[in-house]
């Protein structure tokens, strides 16, 4: 899939897995298993708008099956820990990985 036809701010599905993971593309991730849009979903998305074509803005849970268990795995994310913002890039050896240090419904787009 080609890179530009990956929107900016989106739920992280199999068919994206390709162009992130394999193309080590860094990207903003809202890790949560909340169901639906929660308060902090709100300034994840005003981030996302602001620095649109800078940096991917990801949502994903770690409870469903196939790359929402990937995602938990490679995060190192535990559920007590949700809902969680965090910058990652993809290696061949796992990923780098940068957690905020402040709770996901504190954060602003700021």
């Amino acid at each position: 899939m080609n890179k530009n036809a990956i929107p900016h701010f989106f739920e992280l599905i199999d068919d994206y897995v390709e162009t992130i993971f394999g193309q080590q593309e860094s990207a903003v991730y809202l890790i949560s298993n909340e169901a639906g849009r929660t308060g902090h979903h709100t300034p994840f998305a005003e981030a996302a708008d602001a620095l649109k074509g800078k940096i991917y803005f990801i949502t994903s849970g770690t409870k469903e099956e196939g790359v929402a268990t990937h995602m938990k795995e490679l995060s190192g994310v535990e559920d007590s820990e949700l809902p969680m913002i965090m910058i990652m890039t993809p290696t061949e050896f796992g990923a780098t990985k940068y957690r905020l240090p402040l709770a996901a419904g504190s954060a602003s787009k700021d």
